[in-house]
């Protein structure tokens, strides 16, 4: 399983939100910088220290079906892999949880 060496966190605390374009797109806005995204981002990084763990891992190994995997480096990839080894339990799937707002469905433009 991938733990943080030691030390090391997570490098960007939240998401990077570029803050003009959320001024002018309003599709970001309709998808990124909702209150309650800063909130599921914080449950998963509180898991994930609590575990030694990275959070993209914890968000992958709690189900979460956003579009979390952007790997940029191949130690980005195996990190994903061994999310798959990785369970949860009950208390941290529920601290996750608790914290998502569900999304008011979205219509699909085709």
């Amino acid at each position: 399983m991938h733990r943080l060496p030691a030390g090391e966190k997570r490098r960007c605390a939240r998401p990077r939100l570029n803050p003009e374009r959320l001024r002018s797109d309003d599709y970001a806005l309709k998808i990124y910088g909702r209150r309650n995204d800063a909130i599921v981002a914080e449950a998963v990084d509180t898991v994930a220290a609590a575990r030694n763990l990275a959070p993209a891992q914890v968000a992958l190994a709690s189900g979460m079906t956003a579009p979390i995997f952007g790997a940029t480096r191949a130690e980005h990839v195996d990190a994903a892999v061994a999310a798959l080894e990785i369970t949860l339990d009950p208390a941290a799937i529920m601290a996750i949880d608790q914290a998502y707002e569900p999304r008011a469905a979205r219509r699909s433009s085709s």
